[in-house]
């Protein structure tokens, strides 16, 4: 009987095999590594022999139940979604005159701009660059409202990009140039 556990343990992967030993409360650790798959298996029988477990069959319900515990529902998600819209509006209509926004431009690059004159009734903001170009920028195209020292890094390479983009643009004007 505990020949046919082993084979069907040895068929299982590695992972199956920690969450089943997470499951019965058994460590899969041996110091701070890992234990081997053939080491997993063995502890786990032990176990079974020692309380006379069903293993296997407890994995799948365990599997299951886990499945079903971490799939979201659609309305779960659409829910944190509006969750976070909420936050980044209520942000975006906070933000007082002397407060450094990021937004998109038509042309698509993205900058970064103080805010100098705002509006609420008409929800835009007046913004001046630090080389002192202004922009009329409504709320809805900003994209991050910056409250502390650092931008967070998906803005942080939206500003790259544009970096990029404007080093592409130098080097076919100078391809250009020389022919």
């Amino acid at each position: 009987m505990l020949q046919s556990k082993r084979t069907e343990l040895e068929a299982m992967k590695a992972e199956e095999l920690r969450q089943m030993c997470k499951d019965m409360g058994i460590s899969f650790y041996k110091g701070k590594s890992r234990l081997t798959k053939a080491e997993m298996i063995d502890k786990l029988l032990c176990e079974v022999e020692s309380n006379g477990e069903e293993v296997v069959e407890a994995n799948d319900e365990n599997i299951e139940q886990a499945k079903s515990e971490y799939v979201k529902s659609q309305e779960e998600i659409e829910a944190e979604e509006a969750a976070k819209l909420a936050m980044r509006a209520k942000y975006i209509e906070e933000a007082k005159v002397g407060t450094i926004i990021a937004f998109r431009l038509e042309s698509g690059k993205v900058i970064s701009a103080m805010i100098v004159k705002k509006s609420t009734k008409n929800r835009k903001f007046k913004v001046e660059t630090k080389y002192g170009a202004e922009h009329i920028v409504l709320f809805d195209e900003i994209l991050w409202v910056r409250t502390n020292k650092r931008w967070p890094k998906f803005i942080y390479n939206l500003f790259k990009e544009n970096v990029k983009s404007q080093e592409v643009d130098e080097d076919v004007r100078d391809e250009e140039a020389i022919s």
